[in-house]
């Protein structure tokens, strides 16, 4: 399969549990918080594998802080809130992320972790989870590219539909929404299997540790 057949086929599918049931292994379901927070992580993959509009905004910050912090809707609120509010105060690029770095984890371990963190290695945790989420030529991955990649807007993304395949636009826009639903749940657990998995993983080796002290 080409890498925008699936895209191409869009237009075909009448419900969105028909996309679902060809590309992804059913129906998940993320709160709003959740979903503004896989838009930020996006928006950093986007802004480096694309170029970014505005590097020197919120977005790509809050997207550097929440892909490598654990969190719950509480502190991913709380890292929105703060970053806009340096944002308006007048801090940008690496002075609002390390500002608001310290808000958000001070004198702690991870913060020193994210400050060793470079955008491209969250754009590279990013780009690998599309490569595992999607399989080649999923309409998600297509979507994907033209909204965070190319800057274009959900109607953008339509117009480029229509002109592909002559389908009407508000049709194509519909399917372009359920494309975008998917994309925002796919990327959102999987980032939370990846975080899981790296608790476990430490959590074994702390356990190891204290074994190997004890004997």
């Amino acid at each position: 399969m080409s890498s925008n057949e699936g895209f191409l086929a869009l237009p075909l599918f009448t419900r969105e549990a028909e996309l679902r049931r060809v590309w992804c292994k059913g129906k998940k379901t993320i709160t709003p918080s959740q979903r503004v927070w896989v838009r930020y992580m996006l928006t950093v993959w986007g802004s480096v594998m694309g170029g970014s509009e505005d590097p020197r905004g919120p977005a790509n910050v809050i997207g550097r802080l929440m892909v490598r912090t654990r969190w719950d809707d509480g502190t991913a609120d709380r890292i929105v809130a703060i970053v806009n509010r340096l944002h308006e105060e007048g801090l940008r690029g690496n002075e609002l992320f390390t500002k608001a770095r310290d808000y958000v984890l001070p004198a702690s371990s991870a913060a020193h972790l994210l400050a060793q963190a470079e955008q491209e290695d969250d754009a590279k945790f990013i780009e690998s989870l599309m490569v595992t989420c999607f399989r080649r030529g999923s309409p998600m991955q297509t979507v994907a590219v033209l909204r965070y990649c190319g800057h274009q807007s959900v109607q953008g993304c339509a117009r480029e539909l229509v002109r592909r395949t002559g389908c009407d636009i508000q049709w194509a826009r519909k399917r372009i929404e359920w494309c975008e639903k998917v994309l925002e749940e796919e990327i959102y657990y999987a980032v939370r299997r990846e975080q899981e998995a790296d608790l476990a993983s430490e959590k074994e080796m702390g356990e190891n540790i204290s074994k190997n002290i004890a004997f």
